[in-house]
């Protein structure tokens, strides 16, 4: 959603003043996700938590922290290539976000399982999604995104904001069509919340759900199971 006019979309990719993000039709929704993408996030910069949910006919993954090592790692490029400026540039860029994806429960992506397509997700009662970023001590958003479709994948990134994962967690809005829909895709994430909590790249964050007509919120990272 763009409330102040001024977002800029393109294949997939969303840019807004000081803010960013990747939503449905992003190139990289043809590689689908495994686990494995979580233990090489680390190599290109990636400073973040991830939490893969069994959900049924879907896995829902969860994922917060900072993402600035990316910048940080092509501001040592230019750097050394003498491209001052842009160094200097991508010194101030903030890495603070998190994302949602939903992936079917196959291998067919490259990386693993394939991403959910509008349709699938229309299937389970999907009709929109929402992630909002909470610092935990001031408990102020830092900011927030809605995908008014079905999307595979919502996210969102600020620019100025550097907080860590440790000081960050996520709620997660799914709403459905209907109530069946909605308590069917609660009551899975919590029937399989303990097994979910062990995931190796989710330092054992807890996560609460909870249920209200047609909307599921996922509450993750606020504290330790």
């Amino acid at each position: 959603m763009d409330p102040d006019g001024n977002e800029i979309t393109i294949k997939g990719l969303w840019i807004d003043i000081g803010e960013s993000g990747f939503r449905d039709g992003a190139p990289q929704g043809i590689a689908g996700y495994g686990d494995w993408m979580d233990s090489a996030s680390s190599l290109i910069g990636f400073d973040i938590d991830a939490i893969s949910i069994n959900a049924g006919n879907c896995t829902v993954r969860l994922w917060k922290g900072n993402y600035a090592g990316v910048a940080k790692n092509m501001q040592e490029r230019c750097s050394k290539k003498g491209l001052n400026i842009i160094a200097d540039a991508l010194s101030n860029i903030g890495g603070c976000g998190g994302e949602i994806g939903l992936y079917n429960k196959d291998n067919g992506g490259i990386g693993g399982g394939s991403s959910m397509s509008p349709e699938q997700m229309a299937e389970m009662g999907i009709v929109s999604t929402e992630i909002a970023i909470v610092n935990k001590l001031s408990r102020r958003i830092i900011g927030r995104r809605k995908e008014s479709t079905p999307s595979f994948w919502t996210t969102y990134f600020s620019w100025g904001n550097n907080s860590s994962k440790e000081e960050i967690f996520t709620l997660n809005i799914f709403n459905f069509k209907d109530k069946d829909s909605a308590s069917s895709f609660a009551n899975k994430l919590k029937d399989n919340h303990d097994k979910a909590i062990g995931y190796k790249h989710n330092r054992n964050l807890d996560y609460k759900v909870y249920q209200r007509g047609t909307k599921v919120t996922v509450s993750w990272g606020d504290s330790y199971k």
